[in-house]
Parts: C-alpha cells; structure tokens; sequence
C-alpha cells in the first residue's frame, strides 16, 4: 500500500503495528483498501468484468488464507495440511 501510495503521491501518516495488531487490522479489509486505492488512481482494467474479475481475487483469498494460517502455524503437521487439501482446495 505504502509502494501505491508513494508512487502516486499520495499523501498519508505512517503507523507502526505490533504482529498481533497487524492480524486484526489486515483481516479488516486492507485489500479493499487498496483496491480502492488502485481505482481511484486509474490502475483497474476499464473492462465490463470488473465484478468477475473482483470475485475471482475474492476467491483466491479464500483459497489464500487458511494456507497461509496453516504454513505459520508453529504446530503445522501433515494432518493440517491433508485437512487444508480435502476441505479448502476443492473449492
């Protein structure tokens, strides 16, 4: 976001989180935010699939997260990952 924001000149106050903090802020909806960032300042395609393509980075989310919860994971085991691939990945 802080790449985005410099290379467009816009303007914003830094704030440095603590790893906990960071968890609560990201997952409340920091994407969106730079989606919207990225919107305003020309760089989404001027397409009619804007939604599709919304539902689709949407959808990797969903795919994206567990997996990353569970490679962070200081207790991580094979059983955790066979989990991940017959209940997340089928989506």
């Amino acid at each position: 976001m802080r790449l985005l924001m410099n290379d467009w000149n816009i303007s914003y106050s830094e704030t440095t989180f603590s790893n906990k903090m960071w968890l609560n802020i990201k997952q409340e909806g920091l994407k969106i935010i730079l989606r919207y960032l990225g919107r305003s300042v020309g760089l989404d395609c001027e397409c009619d699939e804007l939604d599709y393509c919304d539902m689709i980075a949407a959808g990797i989310e969903d795919i994206k997260k567990p997996l990353s919860k569970n490679r962070y994971d200081p207790n991580f085991s094979i059983t955790m990952r066979d989990e991940y691939l017959k209940s997340t990945l089928p989506m």
